[in-house]
């Protein structure tokens, strides 16, 4: 049990005459709905951030709340981690971008060599965790001369990939519900000579981290095998959620990792991880050749921050953040148990997820009824307006820099929300 504490009032944003209020009308003149990309969206509308330190985000209204989402994982030792930041401001003094290689794009892959479940794999630098898996689905297109590519229905991949039936554009993606091995091998077996890659998400967020059954990597695996396609694991946030990222944690062998996220220290990055005689897809020799450009892969920045923020990112410090995740879902299991509470919370890694009944899903598919969504958001909501930062959809994350007393206060506000 945690001390009584005091609960947080952080609502001055919703108020008529806040700031927040004025720049999301200012905003919603020149962006559909205000917003630049969905994960932000609030109802009514969001606060507007001015600052951060630490575990500690700042609004423009004035107000403080514990950061437990750290912008979606991607800044694993907190906002204005020194060695980050001093790296950086050295760095933009001396080189920020060019057209031509840096070392730190090597210095870099160094580090993340060591993990990936990938012998002797070669690298390449995107923007953002969507680009990377972009790059792979043309990746495994030009290794297999194939188009099909498998996904899991519900399961996200950036802003790019569908998800669901109703999104999906055009024929060369085939979807199959996650966790269904059974279903899985009926996919192979229709369109197996036809099929380039399977994109597996090996923990998605959007099942509340219900981690593939053992059956269901065993038939990616043998499917792949058998047909010749290649695996591409969704690494961008689940790279963090065990020693090798999950593909290694369910004892697979991916031939392409995508990765994002907390491996650039913060800033924008992403990355292909890929089995060595794929990189040669890449030179002028291959046919078809797979061209990849853009401005900023593997810009010094990035790669510096990156560099900075791995190294401060060891086995041991991942030990401490999982056991300080571990300790505090265990803490909120006990009290939704105490309170009688209809709730549960699930984690992998550094990463957790609130889920509004005993009962965990098994799958994105399970998770997706609407009430459910709407009892979230209801959580989500209350911890907002009271001191704590999460995702809508129930999502958090700890970082070095989260505090005993950031969790012994979530602890807190969430009894507040059981008791309201």
């Amino acid at each position: 049990m945690v001390a009584l504490t005091r609960l947080r009032e952080t609502a001055r944003f919703l108020e008529p005459g806040s700031r927040s209020r004025r720049l999301a009308a200012e905003a919603a003149e020149l962006l559909p709905d205000g917003i630049t990309r969905e994960t932000i969206r609030r109802q009514p509308y969001a606060p507007a951030m001015t600052s951060a330190h630490g575990s500690v985000l700042v609004d423009v209204d004035g107000d403080e709340r514990t950061d437990l989402l750290f912008n979606h994982t991607a800044l694993i030792h907190g906002h204005g981690y020194a060695p980050v930041t001093g790296a950086v401001a050295g760095q933009i003094r001396q080189l920020e971008a060019v057209p031509f290689p840096n070392e730190h794009e090597t210095g870099l892959a160094r580090l993340l060599a060591g993990r990936v479940p990938v012998d002797e794999p070669l690298f390449r630098f995107t923007s953002s965790g969507s680009e990377a898996v972009l790059l792979a689905l043309r990746l495994a297109a030009a290794a297999t001369r194939r188009r099909k590519i498998v996904v899991f229905e519900h399961c996200y991949h950036g802003t790019f990939v569908p998800s669901s039936q109703a999104d999906v554009p055009s024929s060369d993606y085939l979807l199959c519900p996650f966790n269904a091995p059974a279903l899985l091998r009926q996919v192979f077996d229709s369109a197996g000579p036809r099929i380039a890659a399977v994109l597996a998400d090996l923990c998605p967020v959007s099942g509340a981290l219900s981690a593939a059954t053992a059956a269901f990597a065993e038939e990616i695996r043998e499917g792949c095998a058998r047909y010749g396609a290649l695996m591409i694991a969704d690494e961008v946030v689940s790279s963090r959620a065990a020693p090798g990222g999950m593909a290694a944690a369910c004892g697979l062998t991916p031939d392409i990792v995508c990765l994002g996220s907390y491996i650039g220290g913060g800033l924008p990055i992403g990355a292909l991880a890929m089995r060595r005689d794929l990189g040669g897809c890449f030179g002028p020799a291959h046919r078809p050749r797979l061209g990849h450009g853009g401005t900023f892969n593997g810009n010094p920045l990035s790669m510096t921050a990156g560099i900075v923020a791995l190294e401060g990112f060891g086995a041991e410090r991942a030990a401490d953040l999982d056991a300080a995740t571990a300790a505090v879902c265990e803490e909120l299991n006990s009290l939704f148990a105490r309170r009688g509470a209809d709730w549960s919370v699930r984690r992998a890694g550094s990463l957790f997820c609130f889920w509004p009944h005993r009962t965990l899903p098994a799958s994105p598919g399970q998770a997706l009824h609407h009430m459910t969504r709407r009892k979230i958001g209801g959580l989500s909501g209350f911890l907002l307006r009271h001191g704590v930062v999460i995702a809508p959809s129930g999502f958090g994350c700890l970082a070095t820099a989260t505090q005993q007393a950031d969790l012994d206060y979530l602890i807190t506000a969430v009894d507040a929300y059981l008791t309201r």
